[in-house]
């Protein structure tokens, strides 16, 4: 994966990233939320669609974060 200008890793954020995203997601008693993976493990694209169609999922979010080497690039 990426790694970021402060050597952190795109896998780590985007983790970090959907756990907050369920975890406030839940909070509004509103959705259900099932991730895909938990901990740092890759799954193949075909296999998260899998677990998606599994838990009859309404919505499907793919998470990915990249780096740039340009510090006047944001966003």
């Amino acid at each position: 994966g990426a790694l970021g200008a402060n050597g952190r890793k795109e896998k780590e954020v985007t983790l970090a990233v959907a756990k907050e995203l369920k975890s406030q997601l839940e909070a509004t008693g509103r959705y259900t939320v099932h991730l895909t993976r938990s901990t740092d493990i890759f799954i193949k694209l075909q296999d998260r669609v899998k677990i998606a169609r599994k838990h009859n999922a309404d919505l499907f979010i793919s998470l990915h974060a990249d780096s740039i080497d340009k510090p006047n690039v944001s966003g």
